[in-house]
């Protein structure tokens, strides 16, 4: 920490470097529940914020006052500087783009919601053939199909966290899976599932909460409890909502699914301050958006049909979706997901 090498305080305080891509457990349940750097160890007690340090730490130790002076020419301060290669390097994998997108704000918070501070290549799908990646090693997994919209909640919820690097990818090939992953992972052999802390959990609405409630990043759900009541009676919904569309494939669709398409749009109406369902995005919209996605390519296609036709708050919440980075580079390809919908649904 640069303030404490210019006061001269080497032989008083200690460094201790953290590896933030792979932190040690015991840094957040020991030591600073925050989980992040820096935190001063002092007297009994473990306090955070840089700026706060900085000023603690010319406040509370002996040396030199720390003023204005030119950075540049102190030893103190050269002896801290980063390795410029490396930092740029650094810098281009992760902080290739963020979202300034106007709705990633929570309940007026100032922090950022980077829904994608990643631009990431996507890996390559495991099948029957594939090896098993190195199972519990303290590594945090999320298991999922590119094509599947269940699982799609989950890798959403994750890069709106902004955790690519915290949480690793798994694609999974589901026409032809691995035998270790039922073996081994997750014995109901279905995704998404979380590999966390030596456990796995599923369920795609209970991962997305989870992932919400036990990793860093900003909040995807609202403090406010009417929105937090709102948005659960919506969740609790999805599963109805996908049911009946799905279940009208083969009939009078267009007429069959305009309820259910008419009940978002008035849900839409619920709240004021931002185009989404509790005015900023949120879990609630992530657990409808990918099967949204889907319904937006096979309505136009197979039943020649748009479902925001007389729905202009729908509309405006697909829209609005579609420019938020974390969501966007979880879409599924339109014509693969379109041939795979003739196959299965046979509605030509």
């Amino acid at each position: 920490m640069y303030v404490a090498a210019t006061t001269g305080l080497q032989d008083q305080i200690q460094l201790v470097p953290i590896d933030l891509k792979n932190r040690p457990s015991w840094y957040k349940e020991k030591v600073y529940p925050k989980n992040k750097v820096p935190s001063l160890e002092h007297n009994g007690k473990v306090l955070g914020e840089s700026l706060d340090l900085i000023r603690y730490i010319d406040a509370n130790f002996e040396g030199t006052p720390l003023f204005p002076s030119e950075a540049n020419k102190i030893d103190g301060y050269k002896q801290t500087k980063v390795d410029r290669n490396e930092y740029l390097e650094a810098f281009k994998k992760k902080f290739l783009f963020i979202c300034v997108h106007p709705h990633c704000r929570l309940n007026g918070e100032h922090e950022m919601l980077l829904c994608s501070s990643v631009q990431e290549i996507r890996p390559p799908t495991l099948n029957a053939t594939s090896e098993p990646p190195p199972l519990f090693d303290g590594t945090t997994r999320l298991y999922i199909c590119y094509m599947c919209p269940y699982a799609q909640r989950a890798w959403i919820a994750r890069n709106c966290k902004g955790l690519q690097d915290q949480i690793q990818l798994v694609p999974i090939d589901l026409k032809n899976r691995p035998s270790w992953y039922k073996e081994k992972v997750y014995p109901k052999n279905k995704v998404p599932s979380l590999e966390h802390n030596g456990k796995v959990l599923g369920e795609s609405l209970d991962l997305i909460r989870y992932i919400d409630a036990n990793f860093e990043g900003t909040p995807l759900f609202p403090s406010d409890p009417a929105k937090r009541e709102y948005g659960e009676q919506l969740i609790s919904y999805v599963d109805t909502f996908t049911n009946g569309i799905y279940s009208s494939l083969k009939g009078d669709t267009v007429q069959e699914t305009s309820a259910a398409f008419d009940y978002l749009e008035s849900a839409l109406s619920k709240f004021d301050d931002g185009p989404f369902f509790l005015g900023q995005f949120s879990l609630a919209d992530i657990a409808y958006v990918s099967f949204l996605e889907r319904f937006q390519i096979i309505f136009p296609e197979i039943f020649k049909h748009d479902i925001t036709a007389g729905r202009p708050k729908l509309a405006t919440w697909i829209e609005e979706a579609n420019k938020i980075d974390g969501y966007k580079q979880t879409k599924v390809d339109r014509n693969e997901y379109l041939e795979a919908f003739k196959k299965k649904f046979l509605v030509l």
